[in-house]
């Protein structure tokens, strides 16, 4: 059996996350390598007035932005992005699901980042929603957490890649990544969901852990 290939929009279609949370495809070309996959709680009309000082609390802005952006890509190229990007993000969720499901097959290595990528980014709409919070609201509630993390990454950014701590530095920061409490709540609905939407995929495709 070969290695387990498709694209970000077979995938959501499969688990049906768009019926969960607004999903926004971007063509390869309009993404950043930094910033691929996120999940949007304030849309643009409202973060231009945040930032030319025209914001106004008891306005409407338009939301139709707002929701998870996924690149319009294959899931292959995802993981090649990532590796690149944040190697050390992939070796953290590889050891979460792994300690859940007991090991990550191969074939399956790209199937299994893209599949976390896309309920993690979901977890955090969900997250949003519940809060109950106005998106001005949330986003000054994730400004007060990320502030110091933040810092983190740009002196990790510019750090020489040669530097001998830079490793041990870099895998500190994703766990302190993660232990952000949204970051959190996104993981808690990525993971306790991984194994039930993995093995749909696998029913949609025909093939079991035996094939693998």
């Amino acid at each position: 059996m070969k290695e387990i290939i498709m694209t970000f929009r077979e995938l959501i279609e499969i688990l049906e996350l768009d019926k969960i949370a607004p999903i926004h495809f971007q063509k390869l070309e309009d993404i950043s390598k930094n910033n691929y996959v996120f999940f949007r709680y304030l849309g643009n009309e409202e973060k231009k007035a945040l930032i030319n000082g025209t914001h106004d609390e008891n306005k409407r802005y338009d939301n139709s932005d707002l929701g998870v952006y996924l690149p319009d890509i294959d899931i292959k190229q995802c993981y090649i992005i990532e590796t690149k990007c944040n190697p050390f993000s992939i070796s953290y969720v590889n050891e979460q699901i792994s300690y859940k499901m007991g090991c990550v097959w191969t074939k399956e290595l790209y199937l299994v980042w893209s599949l976390y990528c896309a309920l993690h980014e979901v977890g955090h709409w969900l997250d949003f929603v519940n809060s109950g919070k106005t998106s001005y609201e949330f986003s000054i509630m994730e400004k007060g957490y990320r502030e110091e993390i933040d810092r983190e990454a740009e002196m990790l950014y510019n750090m020489n890649d040669y530097f001998p701590q830079k490793r041990i530095l870099a895998e500190e920061y994703v766990r302190k990544y993660y232990e952000i409490p949204s970051e959190k709540a996104a993981n808690d609905y990525a993971f306790s969901n991984f194994v039930p939407a993995l093995n749909k995929v696998r029913e949609k495709l025909g093939y079991t852990t035996d094939d693998l």
